[in-house]
């Protein structure tokens, strides 16, 4: 098999480490204090094979922790096998044991650094690694008086215990997340055909010319379970300086010179060529009737785009696709029913549809949300059998990332 390259240099042999394990390695070195460039300047020299870049930070999130005595003495480092190993299948001694122990539970709070590292010439030609900076918090205690969980997953992750004031259990830390060679995650099962797609007419248009894609976009990775509790990862594009993004609703679409003034101005706040045309494609604030209006101008007397991204615009046209749920048809013809016919409600068999989603009823059956729980799965479109990529995840509901909370 021929040697992978790397930043036109071999990847290294069998007998070196891979950088993922170089990297995971560093960032048990290294103190969490540290700000983007010092956490850059520490991993380069780990994989001297990588120009690593660093791209964004993402913070806001936290996940389920462990479990702490009174003195916040380290009991378990995941509250969900604990408390799995402890109650053995009776939840009355699970409550027993809390209750002997004064102990609580952890959560994760915290920030995802992207990194990345150009590899080829394509889009999906790069490396992205994620770093977490973390501070383990306490949350909650295990036990009160007045609470009696539903079951043990409403132990593990209670949906109406008031959360305590977050109160630091030990130094902050890094921790290596994910190494995701994005050409190999492009070619798995896992990858849809949107995402191949959307980085193919990066490539095809008028931007893949003099820009590279990781230089104003990441991945945004997530791993999940099917029904069957096979583990994947799914993907969608994040821009980089997302906040700034300007909004171009229904309303704002124009025609002709306003219209050309319109887009090129957007393309001039992003930075490259053709931005409007991706971000329509993963932001709701980006107007799917601009597309509309821009082939409409293109097809009569308007000549404002490079032939490139004519094509491309030509070819979504014709079969468009999104990385974002949309609500309505654009065009008010069949030309966008994949879109629009996986997001109308109808009743199923096994629950409600709601856009992409079944909530299914669990327990009582009260929606999740509301009093009781439920948990999203997989919606196939009404009245078809859509691709296995189609399915939206079910995201693993122990150690998923939340927004934070609102402390009581």
């Amino acid at each position: 098999m021929t040697p992978r390259i790397i930043a036109n240099k071999e990847e290294p042999g069998d007998g070196d480490l891979p950088p993922e394990v170089r990297i995971e390695a560093a960032c048990n070195r290294q103190s969490a204090s540290m700000a983007p460039d010092d956490i850059l300047a520490n991993l380069q020299p780990q994989v001297p094979e990588l120009r690593l870049c660093y791209a964004m930070v993402r913070t806001g999130w936290y996940r389920l922790g462990g479990v702490v005595d009174a003195d916040y003495e380290r009991v378990a480092q995941r509250i969900g096998e604990w408390a799995e190993a402890q109650c053995d299948g009776d939840l009355d001694l699970l409550m027993d044991k809390c209750a002997n122990i004064h102990g609580f539970a952890t959560r994760l709070e915290g920030c995802t650094h992207y990194i990345t590292a150009v590899t080829g010439e394509r889009a999906q030609d790069f490396v992205q690694v994620e770093v977490e900076q973390v501070q383990e918090v306490i949350e909650r205690p295990l036990w009160d008086p007045d609470w009696m969980p539903d079951d043990l997953e409403d132990f593990i992750d209670p949906l109406d215990f008031p959360h305590l004031e977050p109160e630091a259990v030990g130094p902050p830390r890094l921790l290596f997340r994910r190494l995701v060679r994005v050409a190999d995650f492009l070619d798995s099962d896992d990858s849809g055909r949107n995402i191949k797609r959307f980085l193919d007419d990066w490539d095809r248009s008028s931007v893949g010319e003099s820009t590279r894609f990781c230089d104003h976009w990441i991945l945004s990775i997530r791993e999940y379970r099917d029904t069957q509790g096979d583990g994947h990862l799914s993907a969608n594009p994040i821009p980089l300086l997302g906040a700034g993004v300007p909004d171009l609703p229904d309303e704002a679409v124009a025609r002709g010179a306003t219209l050309a003034n319109l887009i090129h101005g957007f393309d001039r706040h992003r930075g490259y060529h053709f931005a409007w045309y991706f971000h329509m494609l993963t932001q709701p604030r980006v107007s799917y009737q601009l597309a509309q209006a821009v082939h409409a101008d293109l097809m009569g007397a308007f000549d404002y785009l490079p032939a490139r991204d004519i094509a491309v615009l030509r070819d979504w046209y014709n079969a468009p696709y999104s990385l974002w749920p949309r609500t309505h048809n654009p065009f008010g013809d069949h030309r966008d029913h994949r879109l629009h016919c996986r997001e109308t409600q109808c009743p199923t068999q096994s629950g409600v549809f709601l856009g992409l989603f079944l909530l299914e009823p669990v327990g009582d059956g009260r929606k999740r949300g509301v009093q009781g729980r439920g948990r999203l799965v997989p919606g196939q479109v009404p009245g078809r059998d859509g691709p296995r990529d189609e399915a939206l995840p079910v995201p693993a509901r122990s150690g998923r990332e939340r927004c934070a909370p609102v402390h009581r």
